[in-house]
């Protein structure tokens, strides 16, 4: 018997403005445990609904959302608990709090879910000592490099250790080099904790690095 996959779309569709924008229109796609995944496509070409949608941001309008064959919109599915231990996010523009330490910032990913405080100190430490941080973990995120900040919000998105990772153009807000150090980082942890990743890049070159390449046009797989 094959391996069920981490990630499962089934003939979704999303429109908006009561149908008259349709932003996916029956999308299909599966994504292997343990694999990388790139989305490209042009600008309004519906990467960011599809990001939603997976990241169950987004209820789809048709079609069903699986992770590891469980629907996540079946009745009595628990979504905040799902997004918590299911699905780590990475965003281009880090949202992160300003005010507060890098540490701080990882911890806020653990709170509803670790009620010891020093548990949930010692597992923000723990990843930013693994991304390299350790010695900034006690910097304010207003102080710390472009680079630094999208580290710190690696460690949020793998502080609860999920299965899959989003991420939304991950590099698109740093320069070349520290785009390629992130990227490094992520496909290093794709390898060795078994990760599965899906990203959405403008960029060829991350997209290259990426186990697989999909390209999304009009709402849809070409």
């Amino acid at each position: 018997m094959s391996e069920v996959p981490q990630l499962e779309l089934r003939g979704v569709a999303k429109s908006y403005e009561g149908g008259r924008v349709r932003a996916l229109r029956g999308v299909d796609l599966v994504v292997a445990r343990g694999e990388s995944l790139a989305i490209v496509g042009p600008s309004g070409s519906g990467k960011s609904t599809l990001l939603a949608v997976l990241g169950t941001l987004e209820r789809p309008d048709a079609g069903e959302v699986l992770l590891a064959g469980r629907s996540v919109w079946s009745a009595g599915s628990d979504l905040a608990a799902v997004r918590a231990l299911e699905l780590g996010f990475v965003f281009q523009l880090y949202n992160l709090v300003p005010v507060l330490s890098a540490r701080e910032n990882v911890e806020l990913a653990l709170h509803g879910r670790v009620a010891a405080r020093a548990e949930r100190r010692r597992r923000a430490l723990d990843w930013l000592e693994r991304l390299g941080l350790g010695d900034r973990a006690e910097a304010r995120a207003s102080v710390l490099s472009g680079g630094e900040r999208q580290r710190v919000a690696l460690a949020r998105a793998l502080v609860n250790d999920p299965p899959l990772l989003l991420a939304d153009e991950p590099t698109g807000a740093l320069d070349r080099a520290s785009g390629q150090h992130l990227l490094a980082e992520l496909r290093q942890l794709v390898r060795e904790r078994g990760k599965t990743l899906v990203l959405v890049t403008h960029d060829p070159a991350v997209a290259e690095a990426c186990d697989r390449r999909a390209r999304l046009v009009d709402g849809a797989f070409a």
